[in-house]
């Protein structure tokens, strides 16, 4: 196992390589988180990661985790990940115990740096992005495990559509004022955290965001579109939240999703598994 499938995680210009170095240790991941919104300023920080081949061995596994005033640590039985971390006003502990597949090790490091990226205003979804080739915009299409976010965007590329993300995407909302008026434009960052059997993206840059949608399965393409209030819990059930002992942290996650929802407009997209899907997406999202 540690030689075969590396974990290659990346936002924006921060790109983190779990890369195999023996039998027994799986990697080591570097990187400076700040850079998530062009911070240069942030400081650094290491991620070792030691586990047994074939993770039901005794002997304890580590993870450490090192920034000012930033801790992780991880133990053997349920690889349960604690982060102590100071966020303005105070300080808490984010714990995280997911069970002792592989697999779940790249989940909890998604929803570590999705709690890091929160302090620059930005909010990791399960979400696909694609948009057509020569816009500068895209389309968010958001759903849990089987909403079709992969199936949606192999469709998409199928179509000839330049597909930004099949499973993750940084969200960021930002406002631009002058004299008269307040802007209000979401952009989505690129992130390689893919499933394994979607398209691999490709390193693109961020764009703007004109739309975003809850897929379901349905019998024709058809959508719906939502008010801000039901977007808004609609896209709190695509956030990977965790169990969080920190109030502050969860009010984090909480006011972001609410700017998010009030940069662009919302709707429920029901699709059948063909290319028409996609194409009709990009037509909902020039209206």
């Amino acid at each position: 196992m540690a030689g075969s499938s590396p974990l290659v995680m990346g936002f924006a210009d921060t790109f983190l390589a779990l890369v195999s170095e023996d039998e027994r240790v799986l990697g080591h991941i570097t990187g400076r988180y700040g850079a998530f919104a062009a911070r240069e300023e942030s400081p650094p920080y290491s991620l070792n990661i030691g586990i047994d081949s074939s993770l039901d061995q005794a002997d304890p596994n580590t993870i450490d985790v090192k920034t000012a005033g930033e801790s992780l640590s991880a133990s053997s039985s349920s690889l349960k990940l604690e982060y102590d971390f100071t966020d303005g006003g105070g300080s808490g502990r984010l714990s995280i115990a997911p069970q002792e597949l592989f697999i779940d090790i790249e989940n909890s490091l998604r929803i570590l740096v999705s709690h890091l990226v929160l302090r620059r205003d930005m909010l990791l979804v399960h979400a696909a992005a694609f948009g057509e080739e020569n816009s500068d915009r895209v389309g968010i299409f958001a759903g849990q495990s089987g909403a079709g976010k992969t199936t949606i965007s192999n469709l998409a590329g199928e179509a000839g559509l330049e597909v930004f993300s099949d499973d993750m995407v940084l969200l960021a909302p930002r406002s631009y004022r002058d004299e008269l008026t307040t802007t209000q434009e979401l952009t989505a960052w690129p992130t390689p955290l893919g499933s394994l059997e979607g398209p691999k993206p490709e390193p693109v840059k961020p764009r703007p965001v004109s739309h975003i949608f809850f897929l379901e399965h349905g019998k024709e393409n058809s959508f719906s579109l939502l008010d801000v209030p039901d977007a808004y819990m609609r896209l709190l059930t695509v956030v990977p939240f965790t169990q969080i002992d920190h109030a502050g942290v969860k009010q984090r996650v909480l006011t972001v999703a609410l700017q998010v929802d009030g940069c662009v407009r919302s709707s429920v997209f029901s699709f059948v598994p063909d290319t028409s899907a996609p194409l009709r997406a990009m037509e909902q999202m020039s209206r």
